[in-house]
């Protein structure tokens, strides 16, 4: 479980999140919608331990955040950025490989190892791409590379920061249809995203963040709903985040 409680942030004088709270628990899929600058990546590395909040406490199983260790961090939680840029040409399968221990090369790995790293490239239908130099490859097949890597580090809870932006229409379908698999397997999820009809496709929890605040949590069904949209991103959608009307 994680718990967070009434944290703030700024940077410099500006402030990002004002006294947000918010609990997620073990197996099930929290996502963040809201619009460019509401605080939800803010949010997402605080938790991971990149920032440090000025006000209020992030605990993890009952324990403050920043007492863990990064590599004690690595065995509960991963993180899929919005950009990732290997220094070397590692091979995808070696890319994807160092999830197993924290991003490290120099390990000694299993075949079951090996396995799960085939298993999530065939999840993400880059199985072709296992032995191609990862420099090399596009932003969209960088991003499910990046997908798999966090699969195999086998972590109790996933975060994604927008996470199909930069996937063409049918590999964002598939990527969230991996979600779906591996959470059906006991993994959280958190993720931020500006599609509410992905949100509606992967189910669980939507928080809605605004001006740095959470106006809105429970439900997806609950949550979406054309009022709250509107309130998000000042255009009218319907429930399934189509817009058919801009102010």
């Amino acid at each position: 479980m994680i718990e967070i409680e009434n944290i703030s942030f700024k940077y410099s004088k500006r402030n990002i999140l004002n006294n947000v709270s918010l609990q997620i628990n073990q197996g099930e899929i929290v996502n963040l919608l809201g619009a460019n600058g509401c605080g939800k990546s803010t949010l997402i590395k605080l938790i991971l331990g990149f920032y440090k909040a000025q006000k209020g406490t992030i605990k993890l199983f009952n324990k403050n955040i920043n007492s863990y260790s990064r590599k004690e961090i690595a065995k509960y939680l991963s993180y899929v950025p919005q950009f990732h840029n290997a220094a070397f040409p590692y091979s995808v399968q070696d890319i994807v490989i160092m999830g197993k221990n924290n991003m490290s090369f120099w390990q000694n790995y299993s075949r079951q190892d090996y396995e799960s790293v085939d298993y999530a490239l065939h999840t993400l239908n880059i199985y072709h791409l296992k032995n191609e130099d990862y420099t090399k490859l596009s932003g969209g097949q960088r991003q499910l590379v990046m997908v798999a890597r966090a699969m195999v580090q086998n972590s109790l809870f996933c975060f994604m920061d927008e996470p199909v932006s930069s996937l063409d229409y049918g590999n964002q379908y598939r990527l969230l249809e991996s979600v779906k698999t591996f959470a059906n397997k006991g993994i959280t999820f958190i993720i931020t995203s500006h599609h509410p009809d992905h949100v509606k496709y992967l189910g669980g929890r939507a928080v809605l963040m605004n001006n740095g605040t959470i106006f809105k949590k429970g439900s997806v069904d609950e949550v979406l709903t054309e009022s709250s949209l509107y309130e998000l991103y000042k255009v009218k959608l319907n429930n399934n985040g189509i817009v058919y009307a801009v102010d």
